[in-house]
């Protein structure tokens, strides 16, 4: 086998890793739109029955989840 026929075969290893992982992530992006349409609207109810310091805690929580977010995005 020459070292051409083995570069090509490495690339339509990672080629075909590309293509698979591209589809997987097309099949998410479906799942996860399906999943925040059946979400009930956003409520505020449950926010008024807090105290103020669990409102903060639950603000710094939300702020590290988006971060974390944006930094895999």
């Amino acid at each position: 086998m020459s070292v051409l026929d083995v570069i090509k075969l490495q690339f339509n290893q990672y080629f075909q890793i590309f293509i698979d992982t591209a589809h997987e992530l097309r099949c998410l992006r479906r799942w996860l739109h399906c999943m925040e349409g059946r979400l009930p609207p956003p409520s505020l109810a449950a926010a008024r029955g807090a105290n103020y310091h669990d409102l903060l805690r639950k603000l710094s929580e939300h702020k590290v989840s988006q971060t974390d977010c944006q930094l895999f995005h």
